[in-house]
């Protein structure tokens, strides 16, 4: 009662180092309440980010709502002003688990966060729209990124979806790539080679002449393999039109 006494007094006089002491000696003792340690730990951020990162998060772990994912950003955000970057990361991913959401916590997160971990935060920022400031580039680059990453993680479909959404968004190389990247790990040859064929009609394929051929000559293989062969025959006349004299097509 002494120390919460002397604490009032400090707030009245508006006493700011006589106030951190008082919090602190009621932490140190194991009387401080869960909003004596948030006020602490608000009060220290500038001076002693370390200590307000363990204080938030202390309260943090003793919370089930999203109010606790707003304590584990916030311990996340002191960890990150202490230069504690493997800190500040596992905090985040507890302050994602935890719901709490919004684009200064994504922003924070993709800074921080590498792997499966990244994914689910660039699947779930772009789930909940994104942020409506990005622009043609970033919206591709965004997207493009969570498909590798799903990739590497030998998850095809979920990477094919984040393609279909970048290529709103306009067509690169490193789209391509990664759309065969995608297909043939999902071993969608049908897919794959109808695609091959209708970019080889287009003037306007990622792809140059020796390319485009490597590529007909795959689609070509794998119509003959399922007795399709009238489309063979369709893709062996392009392959020809492209000045290509390979014995096995000519």
């Amino acid at each position: 009662e002494v120390l919460r006494h002397r604490l009032e007094a400090t707030e009245i006089l508006g006493d700011f180092e006589a106030e951190v002491t008082a919090l602190e000696d009621l932490v140190e003792l194991g009387l401080a309440t869960s909003a004596e340690k948030i006020q602490l730990a608000s009060l220290v951020f500038d001076k002693e980010p370390g200590q307000s990162a363990k204080l938030y998060q202390d309260v943090a772990v003793g919370r089930t709502s999203t109010d606790a994912g707003q304590l584990f950003f916030e311990a996340c955000l002191a960890h990150r002003a202490a230069r504690d970057e493997a800190a500040a990361a596992e905090v985040c991913i507890e302050a994602l688990k935890a719901g709490f959401r919004n684009t200064g916590v994504y922003e924070v997160a993709l800074e921080l966060l590498e792997g499966s971990h990244r994914a689910d935060v660039l699947e779930d920022y772009l789930a909940d729209g994104g942020d409506h400031g990005w622009d043609l580039h970033r919206n591709i680059s965004v997207r493009l990124e969570l498909a590798a990453l799903r990739l590497d993680q030998n998850r095809p479909q979920p990477a094919l979806v984040a393609i279909d959404q970048a290529a709103a968004y306009g067509e690169t190389r490193e789209l391509y790539n990664l759309r065969e990247r995608a297909l043939t790990q999902n071993k969608d040859m049908a897919t794959l080679c109808d695609w091959y064929v209708s970019e080889s009609d287009r003037v306007n394929t990622e792809w140059g002449g020796e390319e485009m051929i490597d590529r007909l000559k795959t689609a070509a293989r794998h119509y003959r393999s399922v007795g399709v062969f009238d489309v063979e025959r369709s893709v062996v006349g392009r392959i020809l039109q492209r000045g290509d004299r390979d014995p096995a097509y000519f």
